[in-house]
């Protein structure tokens, strides 16, 4: 997906499919970044999607926690992506202005693979909304954590507190969800397919040797 990349900082992002061990990773990460040498005392931040703003907030729990379900994969696409464009004309943008490194939990990619490969929703038309979201800001590397979906069920399972609304859709729908990832992952220059197999401290390294050459 073609973006500009004026932008100034460094953008990463950590996708993959629930229960793959993102939101686990992104907070090592982000340790790992603040951490000198690494960043080199440049401010890090994190942000999460659907969220980072009040609008963006607002837009999470009505996609994930109201018991009123966006069941229509075209309506839950525009407002999946009307959060994102929120949030890179509030908080992204500015902070790679500002030359920070931002960690985004979740990216487009989940829109493409949840609402597009899998719900169905035209990919072209998808991919060309992304990209005017994104308010012509690159993303450096997407981590895309690769799990298959026996593993991701099982941790999922393993967690404690209540499944979202996506989360609840089941076996068949997480199995279409690992393909959906991998198969975009070919086809997305900034992916960078990342082994989410074993400990959380293996994969933790792999994550910070496959972004390490862009915030060094």
């Amino acid at each position: 997906m073609p973006i500009d990349t004026s932008s100034r900082g460094v953008l990463l992002a950590v996708e993959g499919v629930d229960g793959s061990g993102k939101t686990v990773q992104v907070a090592k990460l982000v340790a790992a970044l603040r951490a000198e040498p690494i960043a080199r005392g440049r401010e890090v931040i994190t942000l999460r999607e659907p969220g980072g703003t009040p609008l963006g907030e607002s837009l999470r729990r009505t996609l994930l926690e109201d018991a009123v379900a966006v069941d229509d994969a075209l309506v839950a696409a525009l407002l999946f992506t009307a959060s994102r464009r929120q949030l890179f004309v509030e908080r992204v943008r500015p902070a790679l202005r500002r030359g920070a490194i931002v960690v985004l939990d979740r990216s487009y990619l989940s829109t493409l693979v949840y609402q597009g490969v899998v719900g169905g929703v035209d990919l072209d038309f998808l991919a060309d909304l992304q990209v005017r979201a994104l308010d012509g800001v690159a993303i450096d590397a997407i981590l895309l954590l690769d799990v298959d979906a026996t593993t991701a069920a099982s941790r999922r399972d393993a967690r404690a507190g209540s499944v979202d609304a996506i989360e609840a859709r089941g076996a068949a729908y997480l199995e279409a969800v690992v393909e959906g990832f991998r198969k975009l992952a070919a086809q997305e220059a900034c992916v960078r397919l990342v082994d989410a197999h074993g400990s959380v401290g293996d994969v933790h390294d792999r994550c910070l040797d496959a972004c390490r050459e862009l915030v060094l």
